[in-house]
């Protein structure tokens, strides 16, 4: 771009002010408005955009180009410029490296080495281990800053297929999950409008608890990240208790009413847990949580 902005800025100080015009200006506009765009994206780490933006401004200089050589005679310093352009686009057409997609999709040019490591068939496998070295790894930013050099036989690109399903993994060092296969739920990416996600697997174990949820679509949304955080709402039925009543008694998990002189423990299942309340459903049929009961919690009914 250096020696075409030279060519550009040469051509435009030889013209009068007159020369310069609508077509012209619309070109400059445009090409601004294109440069605003591709440094919001580069902003945004929008990768997968920046190419089709870069394409779209190559086209406009290009255009500017044109117009500028028909205004203009070429002097010898202007003849330098567009051999010295010639030679910078021969190097590059040596550099380029022709690359045909196998298969029609989405191109994301972030890997990090996970792409043929995880999927839904190996989920069941994963150890703390693996999660804590999963989100741990630096982001693909700091891995730009450190230099690698790419070897030949290396990818620097994966297609993805816009249609398919797709998959997330949620860890928690708690082996309480309060969600079950086959529950419809709402998932937002980053803050984003919510996505509708399916839980396909749960699996409960001290200290490397994690379930999979599945998605049918925006995999747009998430095909150049590997960690992002979320947000999961889901509606769930039951009565509502404060979480602080929930007790373990006897190996089961209830809350504790009090019934005369006595206080009568009734087991429950946990269908939802957030900010400090519970809901839950009772598991026998003989002894039920009903509407209005008050519950015991460390410091009494509530």
């Amino acid at each position: 771009y250096t020696v075409q902005e030279k060519i550009t800025q040469y051509q435009q100080n030889q013209l009068p002010g007159q020369v310069l015009d609508g077509d012209m200006e619309k070109l400059k506009t445009d090409s601004n408005i294109l440069v605003l765009s591709v440094q919001e994206m580069i902003r945004k780490n929008d990768w997968d955009s920046i190419a089709q933006k870069e394409n779209q401004l190559r086209t406009l200089l290009a255009q500017k180009q044109k117009l500028l050589d028909l205004q203009t005679k070429p002097d010898s310093y202007l003849k330098g410029l567009y051999n010295e352009e010639a030679d910078i686009r021969k190097q590059m057409k040596a550099w380029t490296v022709s690359v045909k997609a196998p298969e029609t999709g989405l191109i994301s040019f972030q890997l990090d080495g996970y792409e043929n490591i995880l999927g839904i068939d190996t989920a069941d496998q994963l150890t703390k281990g693996d999660f804590k070295q999963i989100l741990e790894q630096p982001s693909p930013e700091e891995k730009n800053k450190k230099g690698k050099e790419a070897k030949a036989e290396q990818p620097f690109f994966r297609m993805v297929d816009p249609h398919s399903k797709w998959y997330a993994v949620v860890p928690s060092e708690d082996k309480d999950i309060y969600f079950n296969t086959g529950e419809e739920i709402q998932v937002s990416l980053e803050g984003k409008d919510p996505l509708p996600a399916r839980i396909c697997q749960v699996h409960r174990e001290n200290g490397n608890s994690f379930f999979i949820m599945e998605f049918s679509g925006g995999v747009e949304k998430v095909m150049s990240k590997r960690i992002l955080p979320i947000h999961i709402q889901k509606s769930a039925e039951g009565l509502c208790v404060p979480e602080k009543a929930l007790m373990v008694h006897d190996g089961k998990r209830g809350v504790f009413l009090k019934n005369g002189s006595e206080n009568l423990f009734i087991e429950v299942t946990v269908r939802a847990l957030s900010n400090g309340q519970a809901v839950v459903e009772s598991v026998s049929d003989n002894l039920v949580l009903k509407l209005h009961d008050q519950v015991m919690t460390g410091r009494g009914r509530e």
